[in-house]
C-alpha cells in the first residue's frame, strides 16, 4: 500500500503589533486548519506549499524555516505525511512571484474561506493536536525574536559537458541539455524561496544555471570573479569573504551558483554560522552537493538556524 505526501506553511505576518497566522476552513470536514494539500505529479514539496497555500487562501508566499513533518494513518489504511515550512506573505507584483507558474484557485467546495487569526484565537480554532503544537513551536520562534528569517541557497551549478569533451576555455564550457532542463527546476525552487539577490562565479555553466530565473523574475545577477575555480585555488580568502558577505547580509534572500572545487570553503564558512545542530545537517565530504543540488542555509542576522539539503525535482517547474 503507498504513501501520501502533502504540503503545507504556518504562513504569518505582524499586523499593528501583533502576531497573526493564516487558517483555511472546511466545511465538509468542519475544521480549521493550515493550509496544505497534496503533491501533483513531477512536483516537489516546496513548490506544492508554495501551490496549495495560494489556490486556498489566494496569498502568494515565501517560504523560510522548515517546521517538523506531521504524520498520520488515513481511513484507507495509507500513511500520509505533510511537510510544513514557516512562510511570509509576497506581494502580486514582487519579483518571485513573476517567476512561478500560474495557480488555479481550489474549488469552491474544497474550502469554504481563509482567515487571518492571532495566536489566541488561531490555537482555539485549529482543529487537529499535531497543528496545534506546530503553532506553539512557531510562537517560540516568535517569542524568540527569531521568526524573520532569511534563506540563503548555495547551488552546486547544473550538470556541465566534460572537460575532455569541451575543446573551448573552461569559462565557457556549457551546460548539457540534462543541465539546462536542471536549470530550469532550480529557477522554481529560487521562487519558493523569495530569492530577489542573485551571485555566482562567471564562468557559464554556473551563470547558466541561475539564467532561467533572472529572466523569469527581472533579478539582476551579479557575477564575482573571486567565485571561480582558478580563483579559489590561487586565494580561498576571495570566496570566504563573498559567502560571508552574502550569509550576513541584512537584505533579500538570495542565491550563489558554485562550482564543486569551492564548497569545502563554502561549508567552513556556513560552519562558522551555526550551531551544532546546523553542523550536524552540513555535508562532510567531497562532492558535498551533486550537480543541481542546492543548500538553503536560514538566516537570523549573522545565525543560520537550520539549514535544508535537497536537489529539487527534474520535473518541477
Amino acid at each position: 500500500m503507498g504513501s501520501v505526501h502533502a504540503a503545507g506553511a504556518v504562513v504569518w505576518r505582524k499586523k499593528a503589533g501583533e502576531f497573526q497566522v493564516l487558517l483555511v476552513r472546511r466545511d465538509s470536514y468542519k475544521d480549521w486548519s493550515f493550509p496544505k494539500g497534496k503533491y501533483k505529479p513531477g512536483e516537489g514539496p516546496r513548490m506544492a506549499a508554495v501551490r496549495e497555500v495560494y489556490e486556498e487562501t489566494g496569498e502568494y508566499i515565501a517560504l523560510q524555516r522548515p517546521l517538523p513533518s506531521i504524520g498520520y494513518t488515513l481511513s484507507s489504511g495509507k500513511k500520509k505525511r505533510v511537510f510544513y515550512w514557516v512562510a511570509r506573505p509576497l506581494t502580486p507584483r514582487s519579483r518571485p512571484v513573476a517567476a512561478r507558474p500560474e495557480f488555479p484557485k481550489a474549488h469552491p467546495g474544497e474550502i469554504t474561506r481563509s482567515r487571518w487569526m492571532n495566536a489566541e484565537t488561531a490555537l482555539e480554532k485549529l482543529s487537529y493536536k499535531d497543528e496545534r503544537a506546530m503553532l506553539k513551536r512557531v510562537l517560540k520562534y516568535w517569542e524568540r525574536g527569531e521568526l524573520t528569517t532569511r534563506a540563503v541557497l548555495l547551488v552546486r551549478h547544473a550538470r556541465a559537458q566534460k572537460r575532455s569533451a569541451w575543446n573551448g576555455s573552461e569559462k565557457t564550457r556549457p551546460l548539457t541539455p540534462h543541465g539546462a532542463a536542471r536549470a530550469r527546476t532550480i529557477s522554481a525552487v529560487l521562487s519558493v524561496y523569495g530569492v530577489d539577490r542573485l551571485v555566482s562565479s562567471p564562468w557559464q555553466r554556473c551563470t547558466a544555471t541561475i539564467a532561467p530565473y533572472a529572466q523569469a523574475s527581472g533579478v539582476s545577477l551579479t557575477c564575482v570573479a573571486a567565485l571561480t575555480e582558478h580563483s579559489h585555488a590561487k586565494n580561498p580568502g576571495g570566496v570566504r569573504k563573498t559567502i560571508e558577505g552574502v550569509l550576513t547580509d541584512s537584505g533579500a534572500p538570495a542565491a550563489v551558483s558554485l562550482h564543486r572545487p569551492t564548497l569545502s570553503t563554502v561549508i567552513d564558512v556556513v560552519k562558522k554560522h551555526g550551531g551544532h545542530h546546523v553542523r550536524e545537517k552540513l555535508p562532510e565530504e567531497d562532492p558535498y552537493l551533486k550537480t543541481g543540488e542546492i543548500l538553503v542555509v536560514h538566516m537570523k542576522d549573522k545565525h543560520a538556524v537550520d539549514v535544508e539539503r535537497f536537489r529539487p525535482v527534474h520535473t518541477e517547474l
